[in-house]
């Protein structure tokens, strides 16, 4: 049986970002202060009911970001702690990529 899936950008999409982008939407975009206030990031409600509604029906998130590799442990906690689960793997960004999204 094939696995039916849903791919799910996290910020903008599925997380609300507002609050840093004043970090990188300037002329000297600051990507470390940016990158840190992520725990700050709040969850759009209306995406969460979607992405809960999806899994209830058998088809599994995949979680798609520009956010850092080395932030995957500190994202991973955030989604677990905003109750965002069952996703079948996270693809962010390497570390060494810095093209713009």
């Amino acid at each position: 049986m094939k696995r039916r899936v849903t791919i799910w950008d996290l910020d903008e999409t599925l997380v609300n970002i507002n609050h840093r982008l004043s970090h990188i939407l300037c002329n000297n975009p600051d990507w470390h202060a940016f990158h840190a206030l992520t725990h700050r990031d709040t969850v759009y409600p209306h995406a969460l009911l979607l992405y809960n509604a999806l899994l209830t029906f058998g088809i599994t998130p995949v979680i798609c970001t520009s956010r850092p590799e080395v932030n995957r442990l500190a994202t991973e906690a955030w989604l677990q702690a905003k109750g965002i689960r069952g996703y079948l793997t996270i693809k962010m960004r390497a570390d060494t990529d810095h093209r713009s999204s």
